[in-house]
């Protein structure tokens, strides 16, 4: 079973399916969550102290959550939340663990800034992240059966006004 759900969300991530074909289940959509805090908060713990990674992992999440369940909103599709949320926070975590394999390795001894391994890396990181815009796009895309321009806008809106929102609450900490 867990095989099938893992194979799901690989077609997902590479954008052969959409969230159409995540059953739904809400203990999946559970468990999805709480892989994403977990890796999200692994993730963030190499640039942020606990209690601001905890409110960060927190915050993101409701936040993405908010954003998914408004989307659906708009076009009156909320019955399609669990299932696009699901999809979501499974692709997430499969973004979160290769961006936490680069991460390991960029904040290791091993490579100097000025090495090409490092550049690459760093490429590969940036690469991760336009992909992800992508993927998320597909999967609203699908969600509210749109066509891919109006799914990758609202998936770089969602990014922008995160960033935004992140910067804002990041800096009551200082």
């Amino acid at each position: 079973m867990f095989s099938a759900y893992l194979s799901v969300f690989w077609k997902l991530f590479l954008l052969r399916v959409g969230p159409q074909d995540i059953p739904f289940s809400r203990a999946l959509f559970c468990v999805t969550l709480a892989l994403l805090i977990s890796i999200g908060f692994i993730v963030n713990s190499f640039h942020y102290s606990k209690e601001e990674n905890l409110v960060i992992s927190l915050i993101d999440t409701a936040f993405l959550n908010t954003f998914i369940y408004l989307v659906l909103k708009f076009k009156n599709l909320q019955n399609r939340f669990f299932q696009v949320a699901t999809a979501t926070f499974g692709v997430f975590a499969i973004f979160y663990i290769a961006l936490l394999v680069v991460l390991i390795v960029l904040h290791s001894e091993v490579f100097v800034a000025e090495s090409p391994i490092f550049t690459l890396l760093f490429m590969f990181q940036l690469g991760l992240v336009v992909y992800s815009i992508i993927v998320f796009g597909h999967i609203l895309q699908n969600a509210i059966s749109a066509n891919k321009l109006v799914g990758v806008t609202l998936s770089l809106t969602y990014y922008i006004v995160s960033l935004f929102f992140m910067q804002k609450l990041l800096s009551m900490f200082t």
